[in-house]
């Protein structure tokens, strides 16, 4: 949160300036190696999306879903971890896995990836953030 207040988002138009400057800073230095800075990344993405004005919260999320920023997994290819678009992957469940197990092109969420946003007092907005942005509950 303190990424995004040093952005001056108290500020109903400074928003907009977010939305529209941040994603560009931000993917500049992403680096899907440095899995600290993601969570922080992720932290920062789901703090504002919680507090984004109504007036923004579309753009916001389409900023969001146009990002590759959702560590998931490939049940095809265990054991690697994959950067995704939230409309490119499915809420993890176990007959998702059975059923996309022989599947390479499909992309499942890697839950192991957020433990900490997955503990009971956090996981509730955790999966309604997720659920904002799109991700897949059923087979498309």
């Amino acid at each position: 949160m303190n990424f995004l207040k040093s952005l001056d988002l108290g500020n109903l138009i400074c928003g907009q300036r977010y939305i529209k400057l941040s994603f560009r800073s931000i993917m500049r230095s992403f680096n899907y190696d440095d899995r600290r800075t993601l969570l922080l990344h992720f932290e920062s993405f789901q703090s504002y999306y919680d507090v984004c004005p109504a007036s923004a919260l579309s753009e916001y999320v389409s900023r969001l879903q146009e990002t590759a920023f959702i560590a998931a997994r490939n049940p095809a290819r265990p054991g690697e971890r994959f950067f995704c678009k939230p409309a490119e992957v499915y809420f993890s469940t176990q007959n998702l896995d059975v059923y996309f197990v022989h599947t390479p092109g499909v992309y499942i969420l890697d839950e192991n990836f957020y433990t900490d946003f997955i503990q009971e007092s956090r996981k509730e907005k955790f999966y309604h953030f997720l659920a904002g942005l799109a991700l897949y509950i059923f087979l498309r």
